[in-house]
């Protein structure tokens, strides 16, 4: 309990680098930051509102299939991430005052228990697209049972959850750590939970990653077994599009292993280039990949350029005067066509 006082003594601010002024503000330099990282969360939650249940629709109308089946899953795990904690979090680092609660509020505890398995889950579903990619094109009549793979991302889920109310519930002193945006126990030592629920998912992201090159060596070093030129071109590009999707996961498990680096070698861990690398890392990059993925999605998914150009040309021949040059379609024509995609 000392040790916590001492803590508090010495509170975690977002984004205040240098020592803790003694008027409690941080410098300018800091709240530019603070206002810059602010006005992407609230771009991220934007993005991540409008675009996942888009991704969700289309993928809902097409074949079922394992990848549409995961993608579904996706995009209701990245809207879920991105529903409450960007905002919470612009909302933090819009305030001029250092946070220095120091013990955890009840609040914090709830939204922790939230957050912290779903951006977790996200990048596992990621990886399940990655590696059951690669399964089909390496072995293509090995049939992969979705219950199987339904199965093993819920248990994993009920994994993370069950161990982040068991920690949270169970500690003396729960702290509120400002660079992580998250609620955990206060330990003056090398942490076992924290540790072991960092490395399942730094096992995912780098299984997602290698699964991704082996997937893409497959089609195009190795050659594969599809004499179907179009069934090929498709293959090659929805498996460019989960690479695309897990350079995020590779990113995040890059951040973390140095991270940890820093963290072992070094004593003192409170400089403002570690904070930074925690914020970005645990703070900041989950939810940057919750919002793109959509983005990437729909940007490379073909079905839905067709669909959105052939109501495109459908509307635009409707208001089309007879003896006159076609005209081009205007922003808010493209969005009403887009919706119409998407509603039908």
């Amino acid at each position: 309990y000392n040790e916590y006082k001492s803590y508090l003594r010495h509170p975690m601010a977002v984004f205040c680098y240098g020592a803790l002024p003694g008027n409690g503000t941080c410098s300018t330099t800091d709240q530019l930051l603070n206002y810059t990282f602010g006005v992407l969360f609230i771009f991220i939650f934007l993005l991540s509102f409008t675009l996942n249940p888009l991704v969700f629709l289309y993928n809902y109308k097409q074949k079922q299939s394992m990848a549409t089946m995961l993608f579904q899953v996706t995009s209701i795990l990245d809207f879920l991430t991105n529903i409450y904690q960007p905002i919470a979090t612009s909302v933090r680092l819009f305030k001029r005052a250092v946070d220095v609660r120091g013990r955890a509020t009840v609040l914090d505890i709830m939204s922790s228990v939230y957050i912290a398995p779903l951006a977790q889950s996200s990048g596992m579903v990621t990886t399940l697209l990655a590696v059951t990619r690669f399964i089909q094109i390496r072995s293509p009549f090995y049939r992969i049972h979705k219950g199987a793979v339904l199965g093993y991302a819920m248990c994993y889920v009920v994994a993370l959850y069950t161990c982040y109310i068991y920690v949270l519930t169970t500690s003396k002193i729960v702290i509120w750590e400002p660079y992580v945006q998250n609620a955990w126990r206060y330990v003056n030592e090398t942490d076992v939970w924290a540790i072991g629920l960092t490395i399942p998912y730094n096992v995912h992201c780098l299984l997602a990653a290698i699964t991704s090159g082996l997937t893409i060596w497959e089609l195009w070093g190795t050659g594969n077994n599809l004499t179907d030129e179009r069934g090929a071109k498709a293959q090659k590009r929805g498996s460019i599009t989960i690479l695309i999707m897990n350079i995020g996961n590779f990113l995040v498990y890059c951040c973390t292993l140095l991270y940890m680096g820093i963290k072992i070698r070094m004593k003192d861990t409170d400089s403002s280039y570690f904070n930074f690398l925690k914020f970005f890392t645990f703070a900041f990059l989950p939810f940057v990949m919750s919002s793109i993925n959509p983005l990437i999605l729909l940007t490379r998914s073909t079905g839905v350029k067709k669909m959105i150009t052939a109501h495109t040309m459908a509307a635009d021949s409707a208001f089309e005067t007879p003896g006159l040059k076609r005209r081009g379609v205007t922003p808010l024509e493209f969005i009403k066509n887009m919706s119409t995609v998407f509603s039908q």
